[in-house]
């Protein structure tokens, strides 16, 4: 009986620890198992941490980039704006000088005005001594003419007697300018438009007109040169005689002086007028000449200087200055007889001071001349 007792523990005792190693081993299969498996989804999470790290530095990259462009256009828009400043800021300069010009423009014509107002009264002063000339005429002959210069000097022309004094057309050589600009039609500029686009000169009849070509013909019937050249000017210059170009013409050549009346006759004033060009063309005459008598009623619209369709008066001044220059340059007396066109007040002034400074005469006929 004992033995049997003893026989039912020891297989008791096998059985639970049997039972016991099952179940752990169980759990070691369990916890490799689970280890493996979450080994994998680490691995898998680690890969997708690297490729979203590596879109965030590409990312990063492409956002180093556009800012890279950013910077640089900024420094160039920089660049373009310094220019710009540096551009207002000469825009600016130039104003500036351009607002000096214009005061000493208008300080100018101040000045001239009050020249011209001078002027006028010593006008004034030899209105007299015209009305005493005017009697000694109507008792003088038709071929008289004067000695000195300040004598009247008479020609006949169209059945009546025309006279200019103060001036006397002598030296060896004289050279006569003459404007044939369209303001040499009449005194005032809507009056000029009446004679736009006529080309027959039968037709251009104007009162103006016609007295500067009996101005022409009284300085020719009363020169006392040796030799004499005629240069008409309007945009350009031009001598009368194509054919007499460079050349002096013979004072005792009958045939050749009715020849530059019949030219100047026929010559139709059309454009502007550039004195500057005329001087230019006479003084590459050879030998120069000893007196130049300008024909004109207004400051020049055109010189050397680039010109538009229209002028204003300060340009106009700047015109008559680069003529004025050439005058003193060549240093021959400049004779001015002046046709007044209405508006162009600086003028006179201006004419009368290149005659000044040239030791020439300024003349401005009367309204009724050559009545």
């Amino acid at each position: 009986m004992k033995v049997r007792k003893k026989a039912e523990n020891d297989i008791f005792g096998l059985s639970f620890m049997d039972c016991i190693c099952c179940g752990f081993g169980a759990v070691i299969l369990m916890f490799i198992l689970t280890t493996g498996e979450n080994s994998k989804e680490a691995s898998e999470t680690k890969d997708k941490l690297t490729v979203a790290i590596q879109g965030t530095k590409n990312k990063l990259k492409s956002e180093e980039e556009s800012l890279a462009k950013i910077e640089a256009e900024i420094a160039s828009l920089e660049g373009e704006l310094g220019e710009i400043l540096s551009a207002l800021e000469n825009a600016d300069k130039k104003k500036i000088e351009a607002e000096e010009e214009l005061t000493a423009a208008i300080e100018t014509q101040s000045k001239q005005s009050k020249e011209l107002q001078e002027l006028m009264k010593k006008e004034q002063g030899l209105a007299k001594e015209i009305a005493a000339i005017k009697q000694e005429i109507a008792s003088a002959s038709d071929g008289e003419t004067g000695s000195t210069g300040k004598a009247v000097s008479p020609f006949q022309g169209d059945g009546r007697r025309h006279y200019l004094t103060g001036m006397k057309v002598d030296g060896e050589r004289v050279a006569i300018l003459v404007d044939t600009s369209s303001s040499m039609v009449s005194e005032t500029v809507s009056g000029v438009a009446q004679f736009y686009g006529v080309t027959d000169p039968n037709k251009l009849a104007s009162r103006k007109w016609t007295r500067i070509l009996d101005t022409v013909d009284w300085l020719m019937a009363t020169n006392e040169s040796k030799y004499y050249q005629v240069v008409t000017y309007n945009q350009s210059a031009q001598y009368l005689l194509p054919k007499s170009a460079g050349d002096w013409l013979p004072t005792n050549d009958p045939p050749i002086a009715k020849e530059v009346s019949d030219a100047m006759w026929n010559t139709l004033p059309n454009g502007g007028s550039n004195l500057e060009d005329a001087l230019e063309l006479v003084s590459s005459l050879s030998p120069k000449p000893d007196n130049v008598f300008v024909i004109t009623d207004s400051l020049p619209t055109h010189s050397g200087l680039i010109t538009g369709a229209t002028v204003n008066e300060v340009e106009r001044v700047k015109h008559f200055q680069n003529a004025y220059r050439v005058a003193l340059k060549n240093s021959y007396p400049m004779n001015v007889i002046l046709f007044p066109l209405d508006g162009d007040f600086n003028a006179p002034g201006l004419y009368w001071k290149l005659a000044d400074a040239t030791q020439g005469s300024l003349f401005t006929p009367s309204p009724n001349w050559p009545n």
